[in-house]
């Protein structure tokens, strides 16, 4: 069964819930960003996963990015 998310979901990272500084959901949403990044580095990693390989070069330059902004963003 293939993995289904709704647009709603996809966009509610980037609401600022009550209490939350816009500063503190940016950080969240890049954080998540990093994590997924990380995880679908890692599965490329699995040996069944060479037709995707490709996509690696592109992830390492989405998680450099991220990352860099986050350094900047938490300082």
């Amino acid at each position: 069964m293939p993995f289904d998310r709704s647009i709603q979901e996809l966009a509610s990272p980037f609401l600022r819930p009550p209490g939350l500084s816009l500063h503190e959901v940016v950080v969240d949403a890049l954080a998540r960003i990093l994590v997924e990044t990380d995880g679908a580095l890692m599965l490329l990693d699995d040996e069944d996963a060479n037709r995707f390989r490709w996509l690696e070069p592109h992830l390492r330059t989405v998680f450099e990015e991220i990352n860099s902004v986050m350094f900047r963003l938490t300082e």
